[in-house]
């Protein structure tokens, strides 16, 4: 549940690609996003204590979860465990198979074991944008 309209995104993840991607998606849907992008989970971390520490703590992250120096899961026990960010919510964005991955993070995952065509993907984006603009409903 987002309590609030969506402003500030923290994207995190390692790939390049996928950060322009999901940047560019984003954009596409809202010119006034600010989004801010990490590509792994120390910085992801640093930079969420940093936004915080000057007023403009992210609305949502959008996190990968293969990612070099702390996975996501790794990011989200951390983050789970301090006051100042726990509360901001988390969507895991993720190309891997998830399914072996042991968690106790409240999550919901979903997989496609070959993967998503871009039709897929745009239904996927906008689907995901629904969800973001509707702050009031339950997902």
């Amino acid at each position: 549940r987002l309590n609030k309209p969506v402003k500030r995104i923290l994207i995190v993840d390692d790939n390049p690609d996928m950060l322009q991607l999901l940047t560019r998606m984003l954009l596409i849907i809202d010119r006034t996003y600010e989004i801010t992008k990490a590509t792994n989970g120390t910085m992801a971390l640093a930079t969420l204590r940093q936004m915080t520490e000057n007023g403009a703590q992210p609305d949502l992250i959008l996190m990968d979860i293969l990612m070099p120096e702390l996975l996501g899961w790794q990011v989200l026990e951390i983050k789970n465990h301090d006051d100042t960010i726990r509360d901001i919510p988390v969507i895991v964005v993720s190309g891997e198979e998830l399914v072996e991955e042991q968690t106790n993070s409240p999550l919901l995952i979903t997989t496609m074991g070959t993967g998503l065509s871009v039709n897929q993907l745009l239904r996927f984006s906008h689907e995901l944008t629904t969800l973001l603009l509707q702050s009031d409903e339950t997902f």
